[in-house]
Parts: structure tokens; C-alpha cells; sequence
């Protein structure tokens, strides 16, 4: 069975229930469609990176200059974030 892209779509009633779960769990709509996918073992690290940058964009509009804390804070709600890791190698900075 092929399944072309442009005919994948969701109900007005799966939208709500991620809608519903992102807001119970505090996280984006993007990561709770991801997680339920990788508990099926599905992977998508292109769109899963595409939605992470999407998603720091919106965090950070408007503003010049983040601190280390507020990017922290920022990656360490990202599924998979590697926060640890850039904040230890920014550090020095």
C-alpha cells in the first residue's frame, strides 16, 4: 500500500485530542505528535530538527540576546535535546 503525502490529514477530532494532550503535558503540539510516532518506532530527524528550530524561533522573537539559562531552559523542553552538551561547550563564551 502506497500512501502519498498530500493525502495524509488529521480530524478536526485528532487535532484535539494533541491539542488537549500538548496543553495537560505543558509541551508543543509537534513534540507530542513526535513521541507518539516514536513510540512506534517511527523516526523523523529532519522534521523533528525543522520543528525544534521553528519552535526556538517562536521562544526567542523579539529578543536581542538570550542568557545560557533561558537557552537551557528552552532545549531542555526539546524531546532528544542535547542542552547539556551546547551549554558546556558555550560556557566559556
Amino acid at each position: 500500500m502506497t500512501v502519498k503525502l498530500e493525502d495524509i490529514q488529521l480530524s478536526p477530532g485528532q487535532q484535539r485530542l494533541i491539542a488537549e494532550q500538548a496543553n495537560r503535558n505543558g509541551k508543543p503540539w509537534q513534540s507530542i505528535l513526535q513521541e507518539a510516532l516514536d513510540s512506534s518506532g517511527v523516526t523523523d530527524r529532519e522534521g523533528e530538527d525543522s520543528a525544534f528550530m521553528d519552535w526556538c524561533a517562536e521562544q526567542v522573537r523579539g529578543k536581542d540576546i538570550i542568557s545560557l539559562d533561558e537557552a537551557q531552559s528552552i532545549l531542555s523542553k526539546c524531546s532528544g535535546s542535547l542542552a547539556h552538551d551546547i551549554i558546556d561547550d558555550r560556557s566559556d563564551r
